[in-house]
């Protein structure tokens, strides 16, 4: 079995949490036919994950460090 990171975890729980809430981060540009659990999961973690990446990237432009 594959070993989860606590930052995956999070992540995971973060997006069931939402998606049990009716959080959509795109509800008028949604292109799923059909909604699903795992579909509407799978985006709101990808929104997740994109939005952190945002916001370490505006830290560190504002820090003045280089991107990885």
């Amino acid at each position: 079995m594959r070993q989860e990171t606590i930052e995956g975890r999070a992540v995971k729980i973060a997006a069931r949490i939402l998606q049990e809430n009716g959080f959509c981060p795109r509800p008028k540009g949604c292109t799923r036919v059909y909604l699903s659990d795992e579909g509407c999961t799978g985006c709101i973690k990808r929104y997740l994950i994109g939005a952190a990446k945002r916001k370490i990237a505006a830290k560190r432009a504002v820090k003045g460090e280089k991107a990885e």
